[in-house]
């Protein structure tokens, strides 16, 4: 059963228990219906605390899965980077001993290829048409300002509920 079945099963239990019960005087009018009832409704709630227990460490398990995975996926990078300068150690090694000399064999060629870029010096020297400006809120700055009682259009101070898992 899942959680949501055991959580409607429970309800309904509630709801027998309670049809058992006469509204007038309050007693139990089956007193086997009410022990059969009360007995499903512990195993019930036994069943759920497994159920989200049980969530609970596969959440843990899959934190830990996923911490892995970045130390993995960090050592990747690194071996990645290593290889990518050993790469470019070998081309600036093959473009010295060459000096602008064409070289091929069926295994390897070697050509040369004008290209252009721009080299900035100074950045704020640029005219502004020639500059980008990327627009990006302060949300913090907006947090503070809203806190302190003013409007500020265009954002809203929104609250979360957030689920803390130990």
């Amino acid at each position: 059963m899942t959680i949501y079945e055991i959580d409607d099963r429970i309800r309904e239990c509630e709801g027998a228990l309670m049809d058992a019960v006469d509204e007038e005087t309050g007693e139990i009018t089956d007193e086997e219906l009410a022990q059969r009832l009360n007995k499903e409704l512990a195993a019930l709630d036994v069943a759920r605390e497994r159920k989200i227990e049980g969530a609970c460490l596969l959440r843990r398990e899959a934190l830990a899965s996923a911490e892995a995975i970045a130390a993995e996926i960090q050592r990747l990078t690194r071996m990645k980077k290593h290889e990518e300068n050993r790469a470019n150690g070998l081309k600036r090694y093959v473009t010295n001993a060459l000096c602008g000399e064409k070289f091929k064999t069926p295994m390897a060629s070697v050509y040369y290829q004008r290209s252009e870029s721009v080299d900035v010096l100074n950045v704020d020297m640029l005219p502004p048409a020639y500059v980008k400006i990327k627009k990006e809120p302060d949300k913090a700055e907006i947090k503070r300002a809203i806190k302190g009682g003013h409007e500020v259009y265009g954002a809203s101070l929104v609250e979360h509920m957030n689920t803390i898992i130990k």
